[in-house]
This record gives C-alpha cells, sequence and structure tokens, in this order.
C-alpha cells in the first residue's frame, strides 16, 4: 500500500503521516518491512516455501531474505529449520532411539535460538519454542523402562506380523498340517511375559527401595 492511500485510511495527509513516524523514530518503511517479517515468520515456521511466503507478502525472496535479517536477524531457511525441529519435538518418542534423537534435536534448537537475548524482538517466541523441549521426566529410569517396553513390543508386533505373512504364504501353498491360530497367538503370550517380566523388576525396585 502507498504512503497516500494509508495516510488516507488514517484520515490523514501524507506529509503529516511520515511527519509522526520520524517523531516515533521510525518510518513507513521500517513499519512495511516489519509487518511483511511478522505475516513471514510463521508462514515460514509452519514449512511453506520461502517463494509462496515473499508471494504472500507482495516481495520478491531475495527481498524477503534481506527483510528478515534486517528486523529479525535471522534467514529464512533457519526459521524453515526452526520449525522442523519444532514439529519433531511435539511428537511422544516411542523408543530409546527416538529419544536420543528427540534429545539431540532439542540442543540443535537452543543452539539456533542461542543468539536471541531478552531485548530482542522475538524474544518471548524463542523462549516458547525452547520449552518445546523441555521434558525432564523423559531423564528418569521408570520413563526409559517403559520405553523399552513399547520398543519390544513394537519388535515382537512386526516380527509376529513377517510370521502370519509366512504362515499365509503356506497356506496359500496348502501345505498339510499348519496350525494358524496356534502360531498367531505367539503375539499375545510373548507380549504378556514381557509385561509380566517388566512388572516385577518394577515391584523388586520399589522393595529394595522400602527396604533401604
Amino acid at each position: 500500500m502507498s504512503a497516500r492511500r494509508l495516510a488516507q485510511r488514517l484520515y490523514s495527509s501524507e506529509t503529516t503521516l511520515r511527519r509522526k513516524l520520524r517523531a516515533a523514530g521510525t518510518s513507513l518503511t521500517h513499519e512495511r518491512s516489519l509487518a511483511r517479517a511478522e505475516i513471514a515468520l510463521p508462514l515460514l515456521q509452519r514449512g511453506k516455501s520461502v517463494k509462496r511466503v515473499a508471494d504472500r507478502v507482495g516481495i520478491s525472496p531475495d527481498h524477503l531474505r534481506v527483510t528478515l535479517e534486517s528486523i529479525y536477524g535471522l534467514h529464512p531457511s533457519t526459521v524453515q529449520h526452526v520449525g522442523r525441529l519444532v514439529r519433531t519435538l511435539e511428537g511422544e518418542p516411542r523408543s530409546l532411539r527416538a529419544l536420543e534423537r528427540a534429545q539431540e534435536k532439542d540442543r540443535l534448537l537452543q543452539d539456533l535460538l542461542a543468539d536471541i537475548g531478552p531485548d530482542h524482538p522475538l524474544a518471548s517466541w524463542a523462549r516458547n519454542l525452547i520449552l518445546v523441549g523441555y521434558h525432564p521426566e523423559r531423564e528418569s529410569a521408570k520413563y526409559r523402562e517403559r520405553l523399552r517396553v513399547q520398543e519390544r513390543e513394537a519388535y515382537l508386533r512386526a516380527r509376529d506380523q513377517r510370521d502370519a505373512e509366512v504362515v499365509m504364504a503356506m497356506a496359500d501353498e496348502e501345505l498339510p498340517d499348519v496350525d494358524v491360530s496356534a502360531l498367531l497367538t505367539q503375539k499375545q503370550e510373548s507380549i504378556a511375559h514381557m509385561r509380566m517380566t517388566a512388572n516385577r523388576r518394577r515391584r523388586a525396585g520399589g522393595q529394595r527401595g522400602r527396604g533401604g
């Protein structure tokens, strides 16, 4: 929007508008850049392409890069990277390996946001994002044991699925004396045994703690 049209919407003259902006320590150019940066930031964080976001705010991709760097000191690709990390950290790990990857991504996110201090215009934004990866409960032995159980269950499900596929293939070949139901029930028996073992370990640990 031109300065003239903006002044008309504000029921002011263009000269008066520019004078008021100078008195406030800013300019129309800066305010335009600020508005574009504020619109672009969440779009880039959600994974939109730089070209698409640039089209949305009415400037070229190169102009968008310059605008973000001048207003926030961030490159568009950095904002996109931050968004990918945050989306990953919002999910719940389902295995110990996934937990390790989440902790690594949390450290990377903190490194990317480390230069945003308390006086930075994105201080609140950065603080909220850093808290996404803050999960002290994931450091406990109980949490890790639960992930071990989930990981084992997932392995057993995958193994039993493969066994079921083999059994079905054998049935298609009309091989004799194949007890399909007996083979498929091994899944429930394996998971039940694993859960009972985990419960015994937890009870034994609790008794040792009370005994101490």
